[in-house]
């Protein structure tokens, strides 16, 4: 049960990933949006998709690291800080059109 919630919010979260409109997805399917994957990719925009997948990777890689630190401050607030820089440094807008 708990995997096919986290296989319906995979689904969905991929579009916002790679840059799409989430208002686009709005009550559709998790099926039919795990087979429209490959178009996402077609249609992402690069440097949100860049920013998304950076996250995604570090989130996995401080997941697995061991240490005082990351014992006081949570991986996933540290990714958050680094996604919030490299939104600012990006020197494209990020607003979709």
């Amino acid at each position: 049960m708990l995997a096919s919630i986290g296989l319906i919010i995979i689904a969905k979260q991929i579009p916002v990933l790679l840059g799409d409109d989430p208002r686009l997805y709005a009550g559709k399917s998790p099926i039919p949006m795990f087979l429209e994957i490959p178009a996402y990719f077609k249609e992402a925009n690069p440097t949100i998709a860049g920013i998304g997948l950076v996250s995604l990777v570090l989130l996995f890689i401080l997941s697995n690291v061991r240490g005082k630190l990351f014992k006081t401050i949570p991986p996933a607030l540290i990714v958050i800080t680094a996604t919030i820089g490299l939104s600012i440094l990006t020197p494209r807008p990020l607003v979709l059109p």
